[in-house]
Protein backbone atom coordinates (compact mmCIF):
# COMPACT_ATOMS: atom_id res chain seq x y z
CA UNK A 1 0.00 0.00 0.00
CA UNK A 2 2.63 2.25 0.82
CA UNK A 3 4.35 1.92 -2.22
CA UNK A 4 1.62 2.51 -4.58
CA UNK A 5 1.29 5.81 -2.63
CA UNK A 6 4.61 6.76 -3.12
CA UNK A 7 4.68 5.84 -6.71
CA UNK A 8 1.39 7.95 -7.52
CA UNK A 9 3.29 10.86 -5.41
CA UNK A 10 6.05 10.22 -7.67
CA UNK A 11 3.89 10.40 -10.78
CA UNK A 12 2.45 13.67 -9.43
CA UNK A 13 5.55 15.54 -8.97
CA UNK A 14 7.02 14.21 -12.28
CA UNK A 15 7.25 16.78 -15.02
CA UNK A 16 7.82 14.52 -18.54
CA UNK A 17 9.72 15.97 -21.50
CA UNK A 18 6.88 16.69 -23.37
CA UNK A 19 5.31 18.95 -21.03
CA UNK A 20 8.56 20.79 -20.01
CA UNK A 21 8.30 21.96 -24.07
CA UNK A 22 5.37 23.19 -23.73
CA UNK A 23 5.96 25.41 -20.68
CA UNK A 24 9.42 26.50 -22.71
CA UNK A 25 7.01 27.37 -25.81
CA UNK A 26 4.62 29.36 -23.61
CA UNK A 27 7.61 31.21 -22.41
CA UNK A 28 8.94 32.07 -25.77
CA UNK A 29 5.60 33.20 -26.80
CA UNK A 30 5.64 35.11 -23.90
CA UNK A 31 8.86 36.92 -24.72
CA UNK A 32 7.90 38.04 -28.29
CA UNK A 33 4.89 39.48 -27.06
CA UNK A 34 7.22 41.57 -24.08
CA UNK A 35 9.51 42.26 -27.11
CA UNK A 36 6.52 43.64 -29.23
CA UNK A 37 5.34 45.86 -26.30
CA UNK A 38 9.00 47.68 -25.75
CA UNK A 39 9.07 48.10 -29.47
CA UNK A 40 6.04 50.82 -29.22
CA UNK A 41 4.03 48.27 -30.50
CA UNK A 42 5.65 48.25 -33.55
CA UNK A 43 5.21 45.22 -36.10
CA UNK A 44 2.30 42.48 -36.17
CA UNK A 45 3.29 40.24 -33.25
CA UNK A 46 1.41 37.01 -34.53
CA UNK A 47 4.70 36.56 -37.39
CA UNK A 48 6.85 36.68 -34.50
CA UNK A 49 4.54 34.09 -32.11
CA UNK A 50 4.03 31.52 -34.93
CA UNK A 51 8.31 31.53 -35.72
CA UNK A 52 8.78 30.89 -31.93
CA UNK A 53 6.22 27.84 -31.95
CA UNK A 54 7.43 26.30 -34.75
CA UNK A 55 10.78 26.40 -34.24
CA UNK A 56 10.61 25.27 -30.69
CA UNK A 57 11.39 21.41 -31.62
CA UNK A 58 12.18 19.04 -29.30
CA UNK A 59 16.08 18.42 -29.91
CA UNK A 60 18.49 21.57 -29.57
CA UNK A 61 20.22 20.51 -32.61
CA UNK A 62 16.81 20.43 -34.53
CA UNK A 63 16.09 23.90 -32.97
CA UNK A 64 19.06 25.24 -34.71
CA UNK A 65 18.61 23.79 -38.21
CA UNK A 66 14.95 24.73 -38.09
CA UNK A 67 15.81 27.86 -37.06
CA UNK A 68 19.00 28.85 -39.17
CA UNK A 69 16.32 27.17 -42.22
CA UNK A 70 13.73 29.91 -40.86
CA UNK A 71 15.94 33.12 -41.44
CA UNK A 72 17.04 31.89 -44.66
CA UNK A 73 13.27 31.34 -45.82
CA UNK A 74 12.08 34.48 -44.41
CA UNK A 75 15.12 36.36 -46.11
CA UNK A 76 14.60 35.28 -49.49
CA UNK A 77 10.50 34.94 -49.32
CA UNK A 78 10.56 38.61 -47.87
CA UNK A 79 13.10 39.88 -50.60
CA UNK A 80 11.55 38.64 -53.44
CA UNK A 81 7.75 39.61 -51.71
CA UNK A 82 9.36 43.05 -51.88
CA UNK A 83 10.23 43.55 -55.37
CA UNK A 84 6.83 41.54 -56.28
CA UNK A 85 4.93 44.19 -54.51
CA UNK A 86 6.62 47.01 -55.82
CA UNK A 87 6.46 45.75 -59.38
CA UNK A 88 2.84 45.06 -59.01
CA UNK A 89 2.72 49.03 -57.92
CA UNK A 90 3.38 50.31 -61.15
CA UNK A 91 0.11 48.17 -62.67
CA UNK A 92 -2.88 49.58 -62.78
CA UNK A 93 -5.13 47.74 -60.03
CA UNK A 94 -7.53 46.94 -63.36
CA UNK A 95 -4.57 44.37 -63.66
CA UNK A 96 -5.53 42.03 -61.04
CA UNK A 97 -4.90 38.70 -63.08
CA UNK A 98 -1.92 39.96 -64.33
CA UNK A 99 -0.76 40.60 -60.56
CA UNK A 100 -1.56 37.25 -59.29
CA UNK A 101 0.32 35.64 -62.50
CA UNK A 102 3.34 37.68 -61.36
CA UNK A 103 2.97 36.26 -57.64
CA UNK A 104 2.88 32.91 -59.00
CA UNK A 105 5.76 33.18 -61.29
CA UNK A 106 7.67 34.46 -57.94
CA UNK A 107 7.52 31.04 -56.53
CA UNK A 108 9.14 29.70 -59.22
CA UNK A 109 12.10 32.45 -58.25
CA UNK A 110 11.70 31.32 -54.41
CA UNK A 111 12.24 27.68 -55.08
CA UNK A 112 14.90 28.26 -57.35
CA UNK A 113 16.83 30.70 -55.18
CA UNK A 114 16.61 27.90 -51.83
CA UNK A 115 18.06 25.15 -53.55
CA UNK A 116 20.42 26.88 -55.63
CA UNK A 117 21.58 28.28 -52.05
CA UNK A 118 21.50 24.34 -51.01
CA UNK A 119 18.72 24.83 -48.41
CA UNK A 120 15.76 22.57 -50.36
CA UNK A 121 14.25 21.64 -46.74
CA UNK A 122 14.01 25.65 -46.55
CA UNK A 123 12.45 25.82 -50.42
CA UNK A 124 8.58 25.38 -49.15
CA UNK A 125 8.91 27.64 -46.21
CA UNK A 126 10.72 30.28 -47.92
CA UNK A 127 7.26 30.24 -50.44
CA UNK A 128 4.90 30.60 -47.79
CA UNK A 129 6.47 33.79 -46.40
CA UNK A 130 6.85 35.11 -50.09
CA UNK A 131 3.24 34.52 -50.63
CA UNK A 132 2.09 35.80 -47.24
CA UNK A 133 4.25 38.95 -48.21
CA UNK A 134 2.36 39.52 -51.46
CA UNK A 135 -0.94 38.49 -50.37
CA UNK A 136 -1.67 39.51 -46.88
CA UNK A 137 -0.20 43.09 -48.16
CA UNK A 138 -2.12 46.22 -47.43
CA UNK A 139 -1.67 49.21 -49.87
CA UNK A 140 -0.88 52.03 -47.23
CA UNK A 141 1.73 53.34 -49.22
CA UNK A 142 4.71 51.66 -46.80
CA UNK A 143 5.61 48.58 -48.25
CA UNK A 144 8.75 48.84 -47.20
CA UNK A 145 8.17 49.46 -43.50
CA UNK A 146 5.34 46.24 -43.80
CA UNK A 147 8.02 44.28 -45.49
CA UNK A 148 10.44 44.93 -42.84
CA UNK A 149 8.31 44.59 -39.44
CA UNK A 150 7.67 41.30 -41.06
CA UNK A 151 10.69 39.92 -41.12
CA UNK A 152 12.06 41.78 -37.68
CA UNK A 153 8.69 40.24 -36.07
CA UNK A 154 9.71 36.26 -37.74
CA UNK A 155 13.69 37.38 -36.62
CA UNK A 156 12.09 37.78 -32.86
CA UNK A 157 10.28 34.65 -32.95
CA UNK A 158 13.11 32.74 -33.98
CA UNK A 159 15.68 33.97 -31.94
CA UNK A 160 13.08 33.46 -29.16
CA UNK A 161 12.70 29.95 -29.36
CA UNK A 162 16.45 29.27 -29.68
CA UNK A 163 16.93 31.36 -26.53
CA UNK A 164 14.44 29.74 -24.32
CA UNK A 165 14.89 26.09 -25.49
CA UNK A 166 18.96 26.33 -24.99
CA UNK A 167 18.38 27.85 -21.55
CA UNK A 168 18.71 25.38 -18.67
CA UNK A 169 20.54 26.13 -15.02
CA UNK A 170 24.10 25.46 -14.62
CA UNK A 171 24.36 21.80 -13.77
CA UNK A 172 27.27 18.92 -13.02
CA UNK A 173 27.78 16.49 -15.67
CA UNK A 174 28.78 12.90 -14.12
CA UNK A 175 29.78 11.19 -17.72
CA UNK A 176 32.27 8.36 -15.31
CA UNK A 177 28.35 7.19 -15.07
CA UNK A 178 26.91 3.91 -16.93
CA UNK A 179 23.32 4.02 -17.04
CA UNK A 180 21.48 0.92 -17.85
CA UNK A 181 17.78 0.75 -18.31
CA UNK A 182 16.23 -2.33 -18.31
CA UNK A 183 13.94 -2.88 -21.79
CA UNK A 184 10.97 -4.12 -19.90
CA UNK A 185 10.66 -0.76 -18.01
CA UNK A 186 10.31 1.06 -21.46
CA UNK A 187 8.24 -1.49 -22.70
CA UNK A 188 6.41 -3.22 -20.13
CA UNK A 189 3.54 -5.05 -22.27
CA UNK A 190 6.56 -6.74 -24.68
CA UNK A 191 5.04 -5.30 -27.93
CA UNK A 192 4.52 -1.39 -28.70
CA UNK A 193 6.83 1.32 -29.35
CA UNK A 194 8.62 3.30 -26.69
CA UNK A 195 6.24 6.68 -25.37
CA UNK A 196 7.74 9.58 -27.71
CA UNK A 197 7.94 11.24 -24.38
CA UNK A 198 10.31 9.07 -23.07
CA UNK A 199 12.40 8.40 -26.33
CA UNK A 200 12.97 12.18 -26.54
CA UNK A 201 13.82 12.46 -22.92
CA UNK A 202 16.59 9.62 -23.41
CA UNK A 203 18.33 11.28 -26.63
CA UNK A 204 18.37 14.82 -25.33
CA UNK A 205 20.35 12.91 -22.50
CA UNK A 206 22.40 11.44 -24.87
CA UNK A 207 23.49 14.09 -26.81
CA UNK A 208 23.94 16.15 -23.83
CA UNK A 209 27.32 13.81 -23.04
CA UNK A 210 25.11 10.50 -21.01
CA UNK A 211 26.16 6.88 -21.45
CA UNK A 212 22.98 5.10 -21.31
CA UNK A 213 22.90 1.54 -22.30
CA UNK A 214 20.03 -0.72 -22.74
CA UNK A 215 19.72 -4.35 -21.01
CA UNK A 216 17.10 -7.11 -22.30
CA UNK A 217 16.31 -10.50 -21.74
CA UNK A 218 15.66 -10.14 -25.88
CA UNK A 219 18.20 -10.96 -28.32
CA UNK A 220 19.32 -8.17 -30.56
CA UNK A 221 16.97 -8.64 -33.12
CA UNK A 222 14.10 -7.45 -31.06
CA UNK A 223 16.12 -4.45 -29.97
CA UNK A 224 16.99 -3.51 -33.18
CA UNK A 225 13.47 -3.24 -33.98
CA UNK A 226 12.29 -1.10 -30.74
CA UNK A 227 15.65 1.05 -30.24
CA UNK A 228 15.65 2.26 -33.99
CA UNK A 229 14.85 6.04 -33.14
CA UNK A 230 17.41 6.02 -30.08
CA UNK A 231 20.78 7.13 -30.58
CA UNK A 232 22.70 5.24 -28.76
CA UNK A 233 26.25 5.36 -28.69
CA UNK A 234 27.17 2.38 -26.07
CA UNK A 235 26.26 -1.29 -26.32
CA UNK A 236 23.82 -3.05 -25.30
CA UNK A 237 23.40 -6.16 -22.63
CA UNK A 238 20.69 -9.06 -24.84
CA UNK A 239 20.00 -12.29 -23.95
CA UNK A 240 19.36 -11.51 -20.25
CA UNK A 241 23.08 -10.97 -19.46
CA UNK A 242 24.71 -13.85 -21.95
CA UNK A 243 26.07 -11.23 -24.28
CA UNK A 244 26.84 -7.34 -25.14
CA UNK A 245 26.03 -6.41 -28.77
CA UNK A 246 27.35 -3.61 -30.81
CA UNK A 247 24.49 -2.07 -32.93
CA UNK A 248 26.49 0.07 -34.65
CA UNK A 249 29.04 -2.19 -35.65
CA UNK A 250 26.88 -5.63 -35.82
CA UNK A 251 28.98 -7.07 -33.61
CA UNK A 252 29.10 -9.67 -30.50
CA UNK A 253 31.45 -8.35 -27.91
CA UNK A 254 31.26 -10.52 -24.82
CA UNK A 255 29.25 -13.63 -24.94
CA UNK A 256 28.62 -16.62 -22.43
CA UNK A 257 28.64 -19.78 -23.95
CA UNK A 258 26.70 -23.17 -22.88
CA UNK A 259 29.25 -25.84 -22.76
CA UNK A 260 28.97 -28.82 -25.69
CA UNK A 261 28.73 -31.46 -23.12
CA UNK A 262 25.86 -29.69 -21.39
CA UNK A 263 23.80 -29.19 -24.08
CA UNK A 264 23.76 -32.61 -25.15
CA UNK A 265 22.34 -33.55 -21.38
CA UNK A 266 19.65 -30.87 -21.59
CA UNK A 267 18.83 -32.28 -25.46
CA UNK A 268 19.10 -36.03 -24.71
CA UNK A 269 16.67 -34.99 -21.80
CA UNK A 270 14.27 -32.90 -23.67
CA UNK A 271 13.63 -35.40 -26.35
CA UNK A 272 13.15 -38.61 -23.65
CA UNK A 273 10.40 -36.69 -23.24
CA UNK A 274 8.97 -35.60 -26.66
CA UNK A 275 9.93 -32.09 -25.80
CA UNK A 276 10.62 -29.51 -28.76
CA UNK A 277 13.20 -26.83 -28.27
CA UNK A 278 15.18 -23.85 -30.16
CA UNK A 279 19.24 -23.85 -29.59
CA UNK A 280 20.30 -20.16 -30.62
CA UNK A 281 23.54 -19.73 -31.74
CA UNK A 282 26.10 -17.35 -32.81
CA UNK A 283 28.50 -18.14 -35.43
CA UNK A 284 30.61 -14.83 -37.42
CA UNK A 285 28.58 -12.26 -35.43
CA UNK A 286 25.12 -14.36 -36.93
CA UNK A 287 22.57 -15.59 -35.16
CA UNK A 288 21.46 -18.91 -35.69
CA UNK A 289 18.50 -20.55 -34.71
CA UNK A 290 18.65 -24.35 -34.80
CA UNK A 291 14.89 -26.31 -34.69
CA UNK A 292 13.90 -29.99 -35.91
CA UNK A 293 10.08 -29.58 -35.92
CA UNK A 294 7.21 -27.43 -34.76
CA UNK A 295 5.71 -29.23 -31.40
CA UNK A 296 2.92 -27.09 -31.59
CA UNK A 297 0.86 -24.20 -33.47
CA UNK A 298 2.12 -21.52 -31.04
CA UNK A 299 5.26 -22.32 -32.46
CA UNK A 300 4.89 -22.07 -35.69
CA UNK A 301 2.98 -19.01 -35.29
CA UNK A 302 6.28 -17.28 -33.38
CA UNK A 303 8.39 -18.98 -36.63
CA UNK A 304 6.27 -16.83 -39.11
CA UNK A 305 6.16 -14.05 -36.65
CA UNK A 306 10.10 -13.65 -36.07
CA UNK A 307 11.66 -15.12 -39.22
CA UNK A 308 11.10 -12.39 -41.43
CA UNK A 309 13.85 -10.40 -39.66
CA UNK A 310 17.39 -9.84 -40.95
CA UNK A 311 18.94 -10.39 -37.73
CA UNK A 312 17.14 -14.03 -37.49
CA UNK A 313 18.74 -16.94 -39.41
CA UNK A 314 16.43 -19.86 -38.89
CA UNK A 315 17.55 -23.42 -39.91
CA UNK A 316 16.16 -26.55 -39.54
CA UNK A 317 17.96 -29.05 -38.43
CA UNK A 318 20.85 -30.17 -35.67
CA UNK A 319 23.51 -27.31 -34.60
CA UNK A 320 26.89 -27.99 -35.60
CA UNK A 321 29.77 -28.49 -33.21
CA UNK A 322 31.56 -25.47 -34.39
CA UNK A 323 28.33 -22.91 -33.55
CA UNK A 324 28.38 -21.28 -29.91
CA UNK A 325 25.40 -21.65 -28.04
CA UNK A 326 24.09 -18.87 -26.49
CA UNK A 327 20.34 -20.82 -25.01
CA UNK A 328 18.09 -23.19 -25.51
CA UNK A 329 14.31 -22.51 -25.96
CA UNK A 330 11.77 -24.35 -24.96
CA UNK A 331 7.91 -23.00 -25.96
CA UNK A 332 4.65 -25.35 -24.85
CA UNK A 333 1.26 -24.69 -22.83
CA UNK A 334 2.16 -23.02 -19.33
CA UNK A 335 1.18 -26.13 -17.46
CA UNK A 336 3.67 -28.31 -19.59
CA UNK A 337 6.26 -25.31 -18.75
CA UNK A 338 5.40 -25.16 -15.41
CA UNK A 339 5.42 -28.95 -14.72
CA UNK A 340 9.15 -29.38 -16.70
CA UNK A 341 10.62 -26.68 -14.74
CA UNK A 342 9.83 -28.45 -11.61
CA UNK A 343 11.16 -31.79 -12.53
CA UNK A 344 14.42 -30.24 -14.30
CA UNK A 345 14.98 -28.58 -10.89
CA UNK A 346 14.90 -32.27 -9.37
CA UNK A 347 17.13 -33.45 -11.61
CA UNK A 348 20.03 -30.85 -10.32
CA UNK A 349 20.34 -29.42 -13.75
CA UNK A 350 20.14 -26.16 -12.03
CA UNK A 351 24.15 -26.48 -11.57
CA UNK A 352 24.49 -26.44 -14.94
CA UNK A 353 21.64 -24.20 -16.22
CA UNK A 354 20.07 -20.58 -15.47
CA UNK A 355 16.32 -21.23 -15.96
CA UNK A 356 13.97 -18.29 -16.56
CA UNK A 357 10.64 -18.94 -17.58
CA UNK A 358 8.01 -16.09 -19.61
CA UNK A 359 4.73 -15.77 -20.23
CA UNK A 360 3.93 -13.24 -23.54
CA UNK A 361 0.57 -11.34 -23.56
CA UNK A 362 0.48 -12.30 -27.35
CA UNK A 363 0.95 -15.68 -26.89
CA UNK A 364 -2.07 -16.55 -24.73
CA UNK A 365 -2.06 -19.67 -22.47
CA UNK A 366 1.63 -20.51 -23.80
CA UNK A 367 4.95 -20.36 -21.81
CA UNK A 368 8.51 -20.19 -22.74
CA UNK A 369 11.27 -21.32 -20.90
CA UNK A 370 14.92 -20.41 -21.52
CA UNK A 371 18.14 -22.56 -20.20
CA UNK A 372 21.05 -20.26 -20.56
CA UNK A 373 24.70 -21.29 -19.14
CA UNK A 374 24.67 -21.13 -15.05
CA UNK A 375 27.47 -18.04 -15.19
CA UNK A 376 25.21 -15.90 -16.88
CA UNK A 377 23.90 -12.61 -15.09
CA UNK A 378 22.84 -9.08 -15.88
CA UNK A 379 24.96 -7.92 -13.41
CA UNK A 380 27.92 -9.04 -14.54
CA UNK A 381 27.91 -8.77 -17.99
CA UNK A 382 26.78 -4.75 -17.28
CA UNK A 383 30.48 -4.50 -15.74
CA UNK A 384 32.20 -5.39 -18.52
CA UNK A 385 30.40 -3.50 -20.31
CA UNK A 386 31.81 -0.43 -18.50
CA UNK A 387 35.01 -0.89 -20.36
CA UNK A 388 33.36 -0.43 -23.81
CA UNK A 389 31.61 2.65 -22.29
CA UNK A 390 34.49 3.90 -21.39
CA UNK A 391 32.56 4.54 -17.78
CA UNK A 392 33.75 3.82 -13.86
CA UNK A 393 30.38 3.01 -12.26
CA UNK A 394 26.93 1.41 -13.58
CA UNK A 395 24.18 2.59 -12.20
CA UNK A 396 20.76 1.07 -12.75
CA UNK A 397 17.69 2.84 -13.46
CA UNK A 398 15.11 -0.36 -12.37
CA UNK A 399 15.58 -3.54 -10.59
CA UNK A 400 19.25 -5.57 -11.91
CA UNK A 401 16.99 -8.77 -12.22
CA UNK A 402 13.85 -9.48 -14.08
CA UNK A 403 11.46 -6.09 -13.16
CA UNK A 404 8.51 -8.35 -13.27
CA UNK A 405 6.52 -4.70 -14.42
CA UNK A 406 3.64 -7.51 -15.47
CA UNK A 407 2.92 -7.31 -11.83
CA UNK A 408 2.26 -3.69 -12.00
CA UNK A 409 -1.22 -2.25 -13.33
CA UNK A 410 -1.03 0.57 -16.09
CA UNK A 411 -1.07 3.20 -14.16
CA UNK A 412 1.93 2.14 -12.55
CA UNK A 413 3.51 1.03 -15.69
CA UNK A 414 3.49 4.77 -16.85
CA UNK A 415 4.39 5.84 -14.08
CA UNK A 416 7.66 3.86 -13.58
CA UNK A 417 8.34 4.38 -17.31
CA UNK A 418 8.46 8.70 -16.60
CA UNK A 419 10.24 7.71 -13.59
CA UNK A 420 13.22 6.49 -15.40
CA UNK A 421 14.18 10.05 -16.89
CA UNK A 422 14.11 11.71 -13.74
CA UNK A 423 16.55 9.29 -12.17
CA UNK A 424 18.95 9.41 -14.63
CA UNK A 425 18.99 13.50 -14.77
CA UNK A 426 19.10 13.46 -11.25
CA UNK A 427 22.31 11.56 -11.11
CA UNK A 428 24.11 12.95 -13.95
CA UNK A 429 23.18 16.40 -14.65
CA UNK A 430 22.23 17.53 -10.82
CA UNK A 431 22.30 21.71 -10.57
CA UNK A 432 25.29 22.71 -9.75
CA UNK A 433 25.58 24.67 -6.41
CA UNK A 434 27.22 27.27 -5.91
CA UNK A 435 30.25 27.11 -2.59
CA UNK A 436 30.44 30.31 -0.59
CA UNK A 437 34.26 30.79 -0.97
CA UNK A 438 36.23 30.68 2.38
CA UNK A 439 36.98 33.65 4.55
Amino acid sequence: MGQNRERKNRKSRYLPPVGMRMIKTAVAVFLCLVVYVLRGHRGVPIHAVIAAVICMQPYMEDSRTFAVNRVIATVVGAFYGLVALLITEQLPQSAELLQYLLFSAGVILVLYTTVYMQRADAASLASAVFLIVTLSHVDTGDTFVQVYHRVVDTLIGIGAAVLVNGFHLPRDYHRELLFLVPLEELIPQGFGDIPAGIRIGINRLIMDGAKIAIVSWRAPAFLMEKLKDLKLCVPVVVMDGAAVYDSRENCYLEKVLIPREHVRLLENWLRQRQINYFVYSIQENTLLIYYERFGNLMEEKNYQKMHKSPYRNYIQGVCREEDEIVYLRVMDTCETVENLEKELIKTGFSQYFRMRKRELPEYAGYAMLYFYDVRVSRKRMAEKLLRYAQAEQTVWTGREIDPGMEMLGEREKKAEQEHIIKRIRRQYEPIRRWKRPAK
